[in-house]
């Protein structure tokens, strides 16, 4: 089943693209008589990692398996196809096949599934803007040849007002849920801050929520940290993107964690406690509590990669898979 669905008919989608350059060009997507073109790529389907979904795309489209597969961007928008007020997430891999793949040595391949007649074709990089390609940042995902993984975010920052209430973004898909959260990654003196609820003794977690339907995660960051902390996050840096299926209270999930390195204002009065509780708003006792990263091994931290990857932290965001 798709991640997908609609909610006060606006669209949520989890997607994967395919971004396949060579020798300066590009292979893009134009679907029947559209008039605009795209990078090829499918929505996601629950119970797979975004890389097994774009090489099952890949090899159901072409018949070509993938000789290699790389992130370069993660992107947040409003727009899905070219309709506004839709919610997409998306994951653009670089996408590289054998030399001797045929899919190099046309300009142009037709593709039909039942009815519809797609058309791939390679365009020069360099003549990008003569074409309608959707959606717009597309285009400085293709051009993108820095290290690590692009995120572009262009989700209007109070877009979610014209529902008529909130939604957090846990939804049920058959027997697994797809969940969205924004984490923060709150450091001092090479300490991290976690937490847990006050009866709580199995695992810690690190500060943050379940992201809403049309918001972006940097914004349910920036609320979170409001809500739950009382405080004004003025610096935040993207450093993990985590797929992660895992089995609680006899649930399962397919979570979506997006880290940021999280400062507050450096006179903030949490800074200067070991230790401290707080209620959320459903009155549960929050305990809040600084360790040591080099002691991390020895808690139970969860997601368990944050053990690992804190101690090693490149200021580059790196997707993680669990």
């Amino acid at each position: 089943m798709d991640i997908r669905t609609s909610i006060e008919n606006k669209n949520l989608e989890i997607r994967v693209s395919a971004v396949i350059i060579r020798n300066n060009k590009i292979l893009l997507k134009r679907s029947g008589k559209k008039s605009y073109m795209f990078l090829p790529g499918v929505n996601i389907k629950i119970g797979e990692f975004s890389e097994e979904s774009i090489k099952r795309e890949i090899y159901e489209e072409f018949g070509e398996k993938t000789l290699k597969v790389t992130l370069a961007a993660f992107t947040e928008s409003s727009k899905l196809f070219g309709k506004n007020n839709s919610h997409e997430i998306c994951f653009h891999y670089r996408v590289e096949f054998s030399e001797d793949s045929y899919l190099y040595i046309y300009d142009e391949i037709k593709v039909k599934k039942g009815y519809k007649e797609n058309i791939f074709k390679w365009t020069d990089v360099s003549e990008l803007e003569k074409f309608s390609i959707v959606p717009e940042y597309s285009k400085e995902i293709i051009r993108y040849s820095g290290k690590g993984i692009l995120h572009i975010n262009s989700i209007p920052g109070n877009l979610k007002n014209i529902l008529s209430r909130r939604y957090e973004l846990t939804i049920a898909f058959n027997s697994t849920y797809f969940n969205c959260r924004a984490v923060g990654i709150i450091l001092k003196n090479n300490k991290v801050l976690v937490h847990r609820e006050i009866n709580e003794k199995n695992f810690w977690t690190l500060p943050g929520g379940r992201v809403e339907f049309l918001e972006s995660s940097e914004d349910a960051l920036k609320r979170e940290m409001a809500e739950e902390l009382s405080e004004q996050v003025i610096g935040s840096e993207l450093i993990f993107i985590e797929e992660n299926f895992f089995e609680r209270r006899n649930n399962k999930f397919y979570q979506l964690g997006i880290y940021y390195k999280t400062e507050f204002d450096k006179e903030s009065s949490i800074y200067n406690l070991d230790s401290f509780t707080i209620k959320d708003d459903t009155q549960r006792e929050i305990f809040f509590k600084w360790i040591d990263i080099e002691d991390l091994e020895n808690e139970p931290l969860f997601p368990e990669f944050l053990r690992r990857e804190l101690k090693n932290i490149t200021y580059e965001p790196k997707h993680i898979k669990n």
